[in-house]
């Protein structure tokens, strides 16, 4: 066991593990999920027809994930098959690993960059992201060179890196406009330990920061109000979400108890660097303090604003992940009995390993499911509708390549430019109807279940026309699917 130990150690102290281990595990599971809801909506917007109306969506974002959407639009161009479009998100990751090896190193010694940087590598949460088709893992990048490069302006005071901070800020915010919400406390601490220079010069310093995320700004002032009805208010369920996945492991368990091992090593770390940094002076120094805010921050200040506006879920603090891990990686380091130290290590690499081979979305497999029972059922003429649009863009990746059946069953322009459903009037004469409705995604995530007739669905049904009559009605995973005819009856 020793032995296995001291040659961990040794790897770790090698710049290149942490990004090796997360391409294997990332090369290991990026074909293993099928297409999920957020992901149908990045592909479906990245495969519009034209730039203009790939702009149109972002605007209808509000400008969130710009910067995420120009490089997935470019992978797009290449193929849009999910592996290739999940190569960024890999590549993030495996930036971030690097980073913070690099960061433990520079800010602490080299121990704290091989754990740092181990821990980085096997973060569920962390390799959870780096094979989804949305912007989190450049949130985590972002952030994490965001907070590298302010600690080395503040040692350095080189122009270059107070440039850096801004573009690092402006990226981190383009990529996901909730991380915004952590800029107060990183400007308020930059601002702080600046104490000895002028009002003017802490000014100048911090001013690329607001150049950096004016863009987004100026995107999320045009595109109006953006849609966070979804969020679960503030309470217990979304707390304990926001705290499990800080402690390293995603924001729901399930069978696989690979998971509460995790948290609870993890909450241990937290709980005696904690304690450490309350009761020992050597442990205030400015690299500790840094860490510490980039930590706790983001999350305080999301669950404060939450009070008022529900933000907080769980993967909005991706941001302040790498933090968590760097405040663990510190305090592991500092023990003395150093296998043990290192057992630990150990432990939450192996455990972090076998959670992200094993986790997989909460309904995998569920859009292609959804579309395989109707291309079994459907004939030609018939038409489909959704309740929701991104059930289309789900059902339309595992068409792309061919008909269902002859006569492929249309997507037709049922919903307008802001996603409300425009009714039936398109619908041809004596077309059947499959009305796909998708189980609301809050109540199955508050449920905790799987099983389907658990399943709760929107009060709202659209008014179908007259005439026609409920012949059919299945269950598929989370969806709900219902078979109207034209004949005797009413619309439902």
């Amino acid at each position: 066991m020793s032995a296995l130990i001291t040659a961990l150690e040794r790897l770790a102290l090698r710049p290149i593990f942490g990004p090796i281990v997360v391409l294997v595990l990332g090369a290991l599971t990026i074909g293993g999920r099928s297409i999920a809801l957020d992901e149908a909506f990045s592909w479906g917007l990245v495969n519009l027809p034209d730039a203009g109306e790939t702009w149109d969506g972002i605007e209808f974002t509000s400008g969130n994930m710009l910067s995420y959407f120009a490089v997935l639009k470019v992978f797009a161009s290449i193929s849009n098959d999910l592996i290739v479009l999940r190569i960024p998100t890999v590549a993030a990751t495996i930036g971030t690993a690097w980073m913070m090896y690099r960061i433990g190193r520079s800010w602490f010694d080299p121990t704290v960059g091989a754990v740092a940087g181990a821990l980085t590598a096997t973060s569920v949460p962390l390799l959870y992201y780096a094979i989804e088709v949305r912007s989190y893992a450049f949130v985590a990048l972002g952030a994490t060179v965001m907070w590298h490069q302010l600690e080395a302006a503040l040692r350095t005071d080189r122009r270059a890196h107070w440039i850096a901070v801004g573009a690092a800020a402006g990226f981190a915010v383009s990529a996901h406009v909730i991380h915004a919400l952590a800029l107060p406390a990183f400007v308020a601490i930059a601002f702080a330990l600046m104490a000895d220079r002028s009002l003017t010069e802490r000014l100048l310093r911090l001013l690329p920061i607001g150049v950096g995320v004016l863009p987004t700004a100026v995107l999320v002032a045009l595109g109006g109000e953006s849609n966070t009805d979804w969020i679960p208010g503030l309470g217990p369920s979304t707390l304990g979400r926001a705290i499990r996945f800080l402690a390293g492991d995603h924001g729901q368990f399930t069978r696989d108890y690979s998971g509460f091992i995790i948290v609870g090593i993890y909450g241990l770390l937290y709980l005696a660097a904690a304690i450490a940094f309350l009761r020992g002076a050597e442990w205030h120094s400015r690299p500790h303090l840094l860490a510490w805010v980039w930590f706790l921050s983001l999350p305080a200040t999301v669950a404060a604003v939450s009070i008022v506006q529900p933000l907080l879920w769980h993967r909005f603090l991706i941001g302040a992940l790498p933090g968590g891990i760097l405040v663990a990686a510190v305090y592991l380091s500092r023990v003395r009995a150093r296998q043990y130290a290192w057992l630990i290590v150990a432990a939450l690499v192996v455990l972090g390993g076998i959670r992200t081979l094993a986790l997989r979305p909460f309904s995998p497999d569920e859009y292609e499911d959804l579309a395989a029972f109707i291309e079994d059922r459907a004939a030609p003429g018939d038409s489909l509708s959704t309740i929701t649009p991104w059930t289309r863009v789900g059902l339309d990746y595992y068409w792309r390549d061919g008909a269902p059946v002859e006569g492929r069953v249309p997507f037709e322009p049922d919903f307008d430019h802001e996603g409300e459903f425009q009714g039936f009037d398109w619908i041809e004469p004596d077309s059947r109807i499959w009305l796909v409705d998708r189980a609301e995604s809050s109540q199955i995530w508050s449920d905790q279940t799987r099983d389907a007739d658990e399943f709760r669905f929107e009060e709202a049904e659209p008014e179908l026309p007259d005439g026609y009559a409920l012949v059919d009605e299945f269950d598929v995973q989370r969806f709900r699917i219902r078979l109207y005819e034209p004949g005797s009856g009413s619309g439902s």
